[in-house]
């Protein structure tokens, strides 16, 4: 499948794709916080069987992605790398309607550029999407005691998921089988950080008219369950699936996830 770095923004990202000359709404994947493309392999697999024109890419300071941008690794950041990604990749082939498929953070970088890019949203899909306003206040004094344990000693403390990650299959996390493709420290604090600070405007989720499909484990956290209660309710006409699993869906419930998300963007995605 075609995958190489593209230059957006001025940032170098790395980009895979397949299928764009296919019939289908174009099916552009968002990764969360620490990860990189892989982690919602499953999903991106099962959806280019399908022959459905799939994009999934590194977001910057992550995986294959250029790290070393200190001061520039914002929510908004992310938002415009989207665009860019659409633009650069998408468009001169499809157009530049797309659906989009954010995990965790990811899913707030999709619900966030749909607020800003309407235009070029056909469907939302968010899974475990996070939000500041439904992270109670312990749940914020963790991510900060967490975030400060990265800005100490980063590759150490990181180093505590590999246990936790190796029972859902290190092939969704190649970060333990070459240390460079880590997602970067100062990426990882300063989305962190704004992840407890940018402008939220849950209110505004009214205002999208894209069809839109929330997903949430039952046993995800329960601030994350609150937060795809609240985007449900907010988003006019939206749907809400609670599947068996935890925070990563596309890995834990992979025989059946995979399958769930392709009903929703590909027959609704075919012309």
């Amino acid at each position: 499948m075609p995958a190489e770095p593209v230059e957006i923004n001025g940032v170098s990202l790395y980009v895979e794709h397949e299928n764009l000359d296919e019939p289908g709404t174009p099916v552009v994947m968002i990764h969360g916080w620490t990860a990189d493309r892989h982690r919602n392999g499953p999903v991106f697999d099962h959806l280019r069987r399908l022959g459905l024109p799939v994009v999934r890419y590194d977001l910057r300071g992550h995986g294959w992605s250029q790290k070393g941008l200190a001061g520039s690794y914002t929510l908004a950041a992310c938002v415009d790398d989207l665009q860019g990604v659409i633009v650069a990749v998408v468009e001169p082939v499809r157009g530049a309607k797309v659906a989009l498929y954010g995990h965790s953070m990811g899913g707030t970088v999709a619900f966030l550029h749909a607020l800003k890019f309407p235009s070029a949203v056909e469907r939302l899909v968010l899974v475990a999407p996070w939000l500041k306003r439904t992270a109670g206040q312990d749940v914020v004094d963790g991510f900060k005691a967490l975030l400060a344990s990265y800005s100490r000693r980063f590759e150490r403390e990181f180093g505590r998921k590999k246990a936790e990650q190796a029972k859902l299959g290190l092939e969704f996390f190649p970060h333990w089988g070459d240390t460079s493709l880590l997602p970067e420290q100062q990426a990882t604090i300063e989305l962190g950080k704004d992840m407890l600070e940018y402008d939220e405007e849950v209110d505004a989720l009214a205002t999208i008219t894209a069809p839109t499909h929330v997903f949430i484990g039952d046993a995800d956290r329960p601030d994350l369950k609150a937060a795809a209660r609240l985007i449900h309710e907010k988003v006019r006409g939206s749907t809400l699936d609670v599947v068996a699993g935890g925070h990563n869906l596309a890995i834990e419930a992979r025989d059946t996830f995979p399958a769930m998300v392709g009903r929703y963007v590909g027959v609704a995605g075919r012309p």
